[in-house]
Protein backbone atom coordinates (compact mmCIF):
# COMPACT_ATOMS: atom_id res chain seq x y z
CA UNK A 1 0.00 0.00 0.00
CA UNK A 2 1.62 3.20 -1.14
CA UNK A 3 -0.73 6.18 -1.06
CA UNK A 4 0.86 9.59 -1.33
CA UNK A 5 -0.48 13.07 -1.52
CA UNK A 6 1.65 15.87 -2.92
CA UNK A 7 0.81 19.52 -2.66
CA UNK A 8 2.47 22.69 -3.84
CA UNK A 9 3.78 23.31 -0.32
CA UNK A 10 5.92 20.16 -0.30
CA UNK A 11 8.98 22.37 -0.57
CA UNK A 12 7.98 24.36 2.51
CA UNK A 13 10.71 25.17 4.98
CA UNK A 14 8.46 23.79 7.70
CA UNK A 15 7.77 20.44 6.03
CA UNK A 16 9.05 17.44 7.99
CA UNK A 17 9.10 13.69 7.41
CA UNK A 18 7.95 11.53 10.32
CA UNK A 19 7.95 7.78 10.94
CA UNK A 20 5.80 5.94 13.46
CA UNK A 21 5.67 2.22 14.23
CA UNK A 22 2.08 1.01 14.45
CA UNK A 23 0.29 -2.03 15.77
CA UNK A 24 -2.60 -2.13 13.32
CA UNK A 25 -4.62 -4.71 11.48
CA UNK A 26 -4.29 -4.56 7.67
CA UNK A 27 -8.02 -3.96 7.13
CA UNK A 28 -7.83 -0.70 9.12
CA UNK A 29 -4.65 0.48 7.40
CA UNK A 30 -6.31 1.80 4.25
CA UNK A 31 -8.94 3.78 6.14
CA UNK A 32 -6.26 5.19 8.45
CA UNK A 33 -4.22 6.43 5.49
CA UNK A 34 -7.34 8.02 3.97
CA UNK A 35 -8.15 9.79 7.24
CA UNK A 36 -4.61 11.12 7.56
CA UNK A 37 -4.58 12.35 3.96
CA UNK A 38 -7.59 14.55 4.77
CA UNK A 39 -5.73 16.52 7.43
CA UNK A 40 -4.75 20.06 6.36
CA UNK A 41 -1.01 20.29 5.81
CA UNK A 42 -0.50 16.56 5.17
CA UNK A 43 1.64 16.25 2.05
CA UNK A 44 2.47 12.53 1.88
CA UNK A 45 1.39 9.50 3.84
CA UNK A 46 1.87 5.79 3.28
CA UNK A 47 2.44 2.55 5.15
CA UNK A 48 5.72 0.76 4.74
CA UNK A 49 5.76 -2.97 5.55
CA UNK A 50 2.20 -2.68 7.00
CA UNK A 51 3.66 -1.42 10.28
CA UNK A 52 5.60 1.76 9.67
CA UNK A 53 3.62 4.90 8.98
CA UNK A 54 5.69 7.33 6.91
CA UNK A 55 4.34 10.83 6.45
CA UNK A 56 5.43 14.30 5.45
CA UNK A 57 3.49 17.30 6.66
CA UNK A 58 3.79 21.04 7.01
CA UNK A 59 4.21 21.82 10.69
CA UNK A 60 2.92 25.35 10.17
CA UNK A 61 -0.51 23.75 9.59
CA UNK A 62 -0.39 20.35 11.28
CA UNK A 63 1.05 19.11 14.57
CA UNK A 64 1.97 15.66 15.87
CA UNK A 65 -0.85 15.93 18.42
CA UNK A 66 -3.42 16.06 15.63
CA UNK A 67 -1.88 13.00 13.95
CA UNK A 68 -1.89 11.09 17.23
CA UNK A 69 -5.53 11.97 17.86
CA UNK A 70 -6.50 10.55 14.44
CA UNK A 71 -4.52 7.39 15.21
CA UNK A 72 -6.31 7.06 18.55
CA UNK A 73 -9.71 7.68 16.94
CA UNK A 74 -9.03 4.94 14.36
CA UNK A 75 -7.95 2.47 17.03
CA UNK A 76 -4.31 2.31 15.97
CA UNK A 77 -1.81 1.87 18.76
CA UNK A 78 1.81 2.87 18.64
CA UNK A 79 4.60 0.42 19.24
CA UNK A 80 5.82 2.10 22.44
CA UNK A 81 9.25 1.61 23.86
CA UNK A 82 11.48 4.23 25.43
CA UNK A 83 13.21 5.20 22.20
CA UNK A 84 9.92 5.67 20.36
CA UNK A 85 8.45 7.68 23.24
CA UNK A 86 11.53 9.91 23.13
CA UNK A 87 11.18 10.27 19.35
CA UNK A 88 7.50 11.30 19.62
CA UNK A 89 8.44 13.84 22.29
CA UNK A 90 11.11 15.20 19.96
CA UNK A 91 8.60 15.40 17.11
CA UNK A 92 6.23 17.38 19.34
CA UNK A 93 8.98 19.79 20.35
CA UNK A 94 10.17 20.40 16.78
CA UNK A 95 6.60 20.79 15.51
CA UNK A 96 5.74 23.43 18.13
CA UNK A 97 9.02 25.26 17.56
CA UNK A 98 8.69 25.33 13.78
CA UNK A 99 5.04 26.39 14.00
CA UNK A 100 6.06 29.31 16.23
CA UNK A 101 8.77 30.25 13.72
CA UNK A 102 6.33 30.03 10.82
CA UNK A 103 3.88 32.38 12.53
CA UNK A 104 6.53 34.89 13.51
CA UNK A 105 6.09 38.23 11.75
CA UNK A 106 9.15 40.20 12.83
CA UNK A 107 12.57 39.73 11.29
CA UNK A 108 15.55 38.37 13.13
CA UNK A 109 18.36 40.63 14.20
CA UNK A 110 20.83 38.86 11.92
CA UNK A 111 18.77 39.85 8.85
CA UNK A 112 19.11 43.57 9.50
CA UNK A 113 21.87 45.52 7.79
CA UNK A 114 24.41 47.13 10.10
CA UNK A 115 23.67 50.66 11.21
CA UNK A 116 26.27 53.15 10.08
CA UNK A 117 26.91 56.14 12.28
CA UNK A 118 27.54 59.33 10.37
CA UNK A 119 30.45 61.31 11.71
CA UNK A 120 30.53 65.08 11.64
Amino acid sequence: MNDTKNTASSSSAFSYRRKLQLLLSPQHAETLVKELKELPGMEQVHLKNDRQLVMRYDTAQLQMEQVLSVLEKMGATLDNNRWRQFRIGWYRFVDKNSQANARRKDVHCCNKPPVQIKRK
